[in-house]
């Protein structure tokens, strides 16, 4: 958890895949050990944060599928976005809104 939330280093970037922190389990599993503080403390700190976002396994799955599709041009200045959701990406640093069936700009000067 501490290098997903570390903000120092990009959660995405056109160089790399982002980061996806996936918490699953069962309660019960709390229960059976007596140890709810580790749940509880895990959840003080990670939530109600604006730079996570919160998803279920469905929308996780939709907006991969999204990322991958998205089409940049052989010099990598623009990117297409053939999908039906907005998708985010970083590049060198610079976060890019790439709109749902829109093509943007993405190199600084170009």
């Amino acid at each position: 958890m501490e290098s997903f939330l570390d903000s120092t280093k990009p959660r995405f970037s056109v160089q790399d895949r982002p980061k996806l922190f996936y918490l699953w389990g069962h309660s019960y599993e709390f229960n059976d050990k007596d140890n709810w503080e580790i749940i509880e403390d895990f959840a003080k700190r990670i939530g109600n944060r604006e730079d996570v976002w919160y998803a279920t396994n469905i929308e996780v799955y939709e907006y991969v599928k999204a990322y991958d599709a998205l089409v940049y041009s052989a010099d990598c200045k623009r990117v297409k976005n053939p999908s039906a959701l907005d998708v985010w990406i970083s590049y060198y640093g610079v976060e890019v809104y790439v709109p749902a069936g829109k093509e943007v700009n993405i190199y600084p000067n170009g």
